[in-house]
């Protein structure tokens, strides 16, 4: 009997003995688990992940971008093509050698004058590199009778380089490599140029005194090679009868 009480007491001892430790072994997990979760939880305290992973990157980005827009250079990636009535190439618009001389034409893109698309279709300026009188002028010759361009008449309007003159202005004073050289007070159009993106072709628009509009034609010298803005092709040719002209159209093309 006495050996049956003692093995109950026993029993009773280590049951109450297991009950005390499993309290103490959840306490310990716990202990173990909170500081993980605890660490795994801090960013959202303060930034989402989603801050911390993908704002940085953003903002990044657009400082480049802006970055690239401030530097974006002015390409000159453009030639005027001069072409013959029937279409085929006759040559391209060059700068002469000298700033004293008209413009000048040339059989292949090797010196030929390298201009930046025009920024509009209409009275747009043709601009390439060059440091100040960097437009495609057209100004008054020096043997016209007046500033005013139309069909019946002989005055005409070679090209030079100048400073920029406003869209849609009459013949303005403008400084340009002409005038410059040889101490002339011609007056310049730079704003004369319209372009047809579909179709490339390149018109000038003369601006008369009088705020009248005038489509200029093309005229090349077969002997000394100029290029002419006339008004009337007859009447230029029976004026100025030291040279032969060639009527032609312009165009612009993009540099290969």
């Amino acid at each position: 009997m006495r050996s049956v009480l003692f093995l109950a007491t026993a029993a009773l001892s280590l049951f109450a003995g297991l009950s005390t430790a499993a309290p103490t072994l959840q306490s310990t997990d716990r202990k173990v688990q909170m500081p993980r979760r605890y660490i795994e939880n801090e960013p959202s305290a303060m930034f989402s992940k989603r801050q911390l992973i993908e704002e940085p990157t953003r903002i990044k980005k657009t400082k480049n971008l802006a970055a690239r827009a401030s530097t974006t250079a002015t390409l000159y990636n453009y030639n005027i093509q001069i072409l013959n009535t029937d279409g085929s190439v006759f040559g391209y618009v060059a700068p002469s050698s000298s700033k004293a001389n008209y413009w000048t034409y040339t059989t292949s893109t090797t010196g030929a004058v390298a201009v930046a698309l025009p920024s509009s279709s209409s009275s747009s300026n043709l601009v390439f590199a060059a440091s100040g009188n960097n437009n495609v002028a057209a100004f008054v010759g020096p043997n016209a009778a007046s500033n005013t361009m139309g069909t019946g008449s002989y005055n005409y309007c070679p090209l030079t380089g100048a400073v920029a003159t406003a869209a849609g202005s009459v013949p303005a004073t403008s400084t340009n490599d002409y005038n410059t050289a040889n101490g002339k007070t011609q007056k310049v159009e730079t704003a004369v140029w319209q372009y047809s993106p579909s179709t490339g072709a390149l018109n000038a628009v003369w601006v008369n005194p009088d705020s009248s509009t005038f489509t200029m034609l093309g005229a090349i010298g077969n002997t000394y090679q100029n290029v002419f803005l006339i008004g009337d092709r007859s009447a230029f040719a029976k004026k100025f009868n030291g040279d032969t002209y060639t009527a032609v159209t312009f165009k612009l093309t993009l540099i290969r």
